[in-house]
């Protein structure tokens, strides 16, 4: 059996979490500047206040009818995340995160969905849905079928098969885009049962591996494959105020600079190429996007290193004047840093000599946190000092200054 571990609304939870008075009250999350809402509770969704709205055309809206809305606080959400994930390899001998609110488990025999879901949530404060199948494809149903139940926990199987892939459209089948949902549904096929039951030699012969993988799964095999290997990395921000000087703007790129070494490093990869872009606000005015690359000397997850093509790359694309509102870097051609092959024309000590002082920043940062050391073109400033979060809350678990007081 595979298991799958899903925090239920996780953003909308951890602010919930601290908060006991927000209990049965909808909640929204607001993305970088408090633009756009990029999660929301059950409660909010269905008073109609969905991701991907602007905040500042439904803010009276929501305010009149109770709703709450908070400034993203990723610092208090990995911190959480974290908490999950620890319990979860507690109690189980393998897991694969795969994304900050979701983990596969490979649960040790004889456990049911039902402990371990009581487990995390008694532990977190954080509601979770488990789910036990054979595939991933089948336990991906199997926990939004866990939702639906009180105790929030489901375990598919044989018996119940049958009739949990029929409840199933296929539009909430792992594996099935919307583009092969839309072919799909002109040939009759409407359900997870339909797609599984299907004449497997004729979609052989007529449609891509990917797809035939999901219909494996949804038959008991396992046949998802997971790439270990990132196409690429990226870090940006939208600001709180505008941009319009090409110095302040390479300071705002080499911030964002730093957090893309740290991924990379983090991660175990060096950038063959880097990419910088900045942008106006789609809102207001003129829109400019500029985007600009070039291949890097040697692969690196060195700062200075990207610093160096930021310098190069802004004074080509910057427009004097124009407000930009947000800026990002790109690192791609990726390989990883056990890959690496030191060329004929490189300096070799040079090379060793940035490794080892990526990796020495990075412990440093990992010690004393991210405001310990700073590339001097970033003004030791952080991402999050660009960024207006007006409803932001308290970083709960993470800074003595801001703990929960209780009366």
């Amino acid at each position: 059996m595979i298991g799958l571990c899903d925090a239920n609304s996780f953003f909308s939870s951890c602010e919930r979490v601290f908060r006991p008075d927000l209990k049965n009250k909808p909640i929204v999350v607001l993305s970088n500047n408090d633009g756009i809402v990029v999660a929301a509770d059950k409660m909010a969704k269905n008073m109609g206040f969905t991701r991907g709205k602007a905040w500042f055309e439904i803010e009276k809206e929501a305010e009149e009818r109770g709703v709450y809305a908070f400034s993203s606080n990723y610092t208090l959400y990995q911190d959480l995340s974290n908490r999950i994930m620890s319990i979860l390899e507690r109690e189980c001998p393998n897991i694969e995160q795969y994304s900050i609110d979701e983990a596969f488990i490979y649960p040790p025999k004889g456990m049911k969905a039902k402990d371990l879901r009581r487990i995390v949530t008694d532990s977190t404060g954080i509601p979770t849905s488990v789910g036990f199948a054979k595939t991933k494809t089948l336990v991906k149903i199997a926990s939004k079928l866990a939702k639906k139940r009180a105790d929030g926990a489901y375990t598919l199987d044989s018996e119940n098969e049958d009739e949990a892939l029929k409840k199933t459209a296929l539009s909430d089948v792992w594996g099935v885009g919307w583009a092969w949902e839309k072919d799909l549904y002109k040939k009759g096929f409407r359900t997870a049962k339909d797609l599984r039951d299907c004449d497997l030699d004729y979609f052989e012969k007529r449609y891509p591996i990917t797809l035939i993988r999901t219909i494996y799964e949804l038959r008991g095999v396992e046949a998802h494959v997971e790439s270990d290997r990132h196409i690429s990395f990226m870090s940006g921000i939208s600001f709180k105020d505008s941009v319009s000087d090409i110095d302040e703007m390479i300071s705002r790129l080499s911030i964002q600079a730093e957090n893309l070494s740290k991924k990379l490093s983090k991660n175990g990869y060096l950038a063959s190429s880097f990419g910088v872009n900045f942008f106006t606000s789609r809102f207001i005015g003129e829109i400019d996007r500029p985007y600009g690359s070039l291949i890097l000397n040697s692969p690196s997850n060195y700062t200075p290193t990207f610093v160096e093509a930021i310098e190069r790359l802004t004074p080509v694309l910057f427009k004097e004047g124009m407000p930009y509102r947000g800026c990002r870097v790109f690192a791609f051609d990726l390989i990883r840093e056990e890959e690496r092959q030191i060329s004929l024309f490189e300096n070799g000590e040079r090379v060793k000599k940035e490794e080892s002082m990526s990796h020495i920043v990075s412990e440093i940062m990992g010690k004393y946190g991210r405001s310990a050391i700073h590339i001097a073109s970033s003004k030791g400033r952080l991402k999050e000092d660009l960024m207006k979060r007006e409803r932001k809350s308290q970083n709960y678990t993470t800074d003595f200054n801001e703990l929960a007081e209780v009366y």
